[in-house]
């Protein structure tokens, strides 16, 4: 068996709007894995791409790995886009001046 494992492609989430607040990964997010030999697929979390600032993408991966060592990996695209204006507490009046 020297066949990698597959699994369904994985949606695009976002945008959001600050890298915080992407969801954790979860390899239960990963479905559709198939061996071609019928065995268990491993999923687990490599990595999340780098923070990308205020507009980009972030490349979330899984690698696959099936039975007899064999893998592959799996990506999804996170879209980050800052487009929220900051905020500040009112100023408070200074009342009348003489």
């Amino acid at each position: 068996d020297n066949v990698d494992p597959t699994a369904d492609p994985l949606p695009d989430l976002g945008p959001f709007a600050c890298y915080a607040d992407i969801p954790a990964a979860n390899i239960n997010d990963v479905t559709g894995e198939a061996d071609n030999c019928g065995g268990i697929v491993t999923v687990t979390f490599v990595s999340d791409g780098p923070n990308p600032g205020c507009s980009g993408t972030v490349i979330r991966t899984y690698q696959l790995e099936d039975a007899c060592g064999n893998t592959a990996t799996i990506t999804q695209n996170i879209s980050v886009n800052d487009n929220v204006d900051p905020t500040a507490d009112p100023l408070p009046d200074l009342g009348p001046f003489a």
